[in-house]
């Protein structure tokens, strides 16, 4: 009887066990099915690839371009070429609201799409949004033509669907490689440069010169001054800009030279400096104008892009780090010096152009070092928020040096006298 009893005992568990696995099996099948769809629901990019696109129109051309305005004023350039390469087609700019402005002022396109970066990197209702929009206009072409590409937006053109969506290889400076192989796949063309480390107008010209416009010879964009007459300053005193700021710290020159450099050229040539920069600035340009001794105004955050460009445009010179603010003065044609670190070594400075008609190239103040071209993930261990070494080690004297070669110049083609 007990061994009936074992043996019932043995056949149930048995039989229970064909009955539960199945069960879990389809409770297992079941939940994964159910993570995996609201998984995708929530995946902007797997519902943007299902959702139909608007009407394609064989004849419009989306231009992605969002990066900084020092970025946009070296493409601005090539940008002219795109009028040439597609005559008759309807051209649109994804434009970096920071700077989209200055692109509403040109007419190498039809219309220009404001995008705010920082929300399109970390809002994904905003995200969303923008790429529905550009899914439902149906582009024929969708241009990528930065060479370091990030990956929000890359995700932009391949949202758009577009038949064509060309970009450059480009390297992983913005991308971890395993993004960029993804990436890369988001594209149907994508166009090498030729030597990856030339100059960014050497690789612009390269990628229109692909394009189809072969002719186009690089040279420096050309940016219109308001000329605001501004209250902020007195338009018939001559003056100095100085821009001491930079994106991140450690590639701003010391606070301290920027002070010399302003109390020696204010003594040798008369000229008091105006400092600029934005709101993040304020605190540094204030340091420097309670080391000089020179007398010295501080708009750092003070001026809109505009006002900006109008003071810049009244300037004699302008002398800053490796920023922005020394690509517009070389589209407004403003003489400049530039204090320039290692970093990327000759890729945004010194400018190398194929025509220079007309224009007026900064010159270059800089200390080579073996370790150039680390983009920027220094070596050496220095204080927090103080300069590396490729930017400490360029002397006062190499910058002075720089500022008089021009100022001596313009103090010739004015007759104006040493110290008046």
């Amino acid at each position: 009887m007990s061994q009936f009893i074992s043996f019932a005992r043995r056949l149930a568990r048995k039989a229970r066990g064909i009955v539960v696995l199945p069960f879990r099996f389809v409770k297992w099948v079941a939940s994964e099915t159910l993570r995996l769809i609201f998984n995708r629901l929530l995946d902007e990019q797997w519902l943007i690839d299902h959702c139909p696109s608007g009407r394609a129109d064989v004849k419009s051309v989306l231009l992605v371009r969002l990066d900084l305005i020092g970025d946009y004023v070296l493409w601005l350039d090539s940008a002219r070429a795109y009028r040439d390469i597609y005559p008759n087609q309807k051209i649109v700019l994804c434009a970096n609201s920071i700077w989209s402005s200055l692109a509403k002022q040109e007419p190498w396109w039809d219309e220009v799409l404001d995008v705010d970066v920082n929300r399109l990197r970390f809002d994904k209702t905003y995200c969303l949004g923008l790429m529905l929009k550009l899914r439902w206009r149906g582009f024929g072409v969708a241009i990528q033509p930065t060479f370091s590409r990030e990956f929000a937006v890359d995700r932009l053109v391949r949202a758009t669907g577009a038949a064509h969506r060309i970009g450059q290889v480009g390297d992983a400076n913005n991308l971890t490689v395993a993004d960029k192989t993804i990436t890369d796949t988001w594209y149907t063309d994508l166009m090498r440069v030729g030597d990856p480390t030339a100059m960014e107008l050497s690789k612009n010209a390269h990628f229109v010169r692909n394009l189809g416009a072969t002719s186009f010879r690089s040279s420096v964009g050309r940016l219109q001054s308001p000329r605001l007459a501004s209250p902020l300053i007195d338009a018939k005193t001559p003056y100095i800009l100085i821009s001491p700021g930079a994106s991140w710290l450690p590639k701003a020159w010391p606070a301290a030279n920027f002070a010399q450099l302003a109390d020696e050229l204010f003594t040798q040539y008369g000229l008091p400096a105006v400092l600029c920069g934005s709101s993040a600035d304020q605190a540094l340009c204030e340091r420097i104008v309670q080391i000089a001794k020179a007398p010295l105004q501080n708009l750092a955050g003070k001026t809109t892009l505009t006002e900006l460009l109008d003071l810049m445009a009244g300037a004699r010179l302008v002398v800053s780090n490796d920023s922005g603010n020394i690509h517009l003065a070389a589209a407004l044609r403003i003489p400049s010096v530039c204090i320039l670190g290692g970093g990327h070594s000759a890729r945004f400075m010194p400018y190398v152009v194929e025509n220079s008609d007309a224009c007026v190239l900064p010159l270059v103040a800089v200390q080579p070092m073996d370790c150039f071209g680390c983009h920027w993930r220094c070596q050496y261990k220095t204080e927090p928020n103080t300069a590396v070494p490729c930017v400490a080690n360029i002397t006062l004297s190499q910058v002075r040096e720089k500022c008089q070669s021009v100022l001596q110049k313009l103090s010739n083609e004015y007759q104006i006298e040493v110290g008046q």
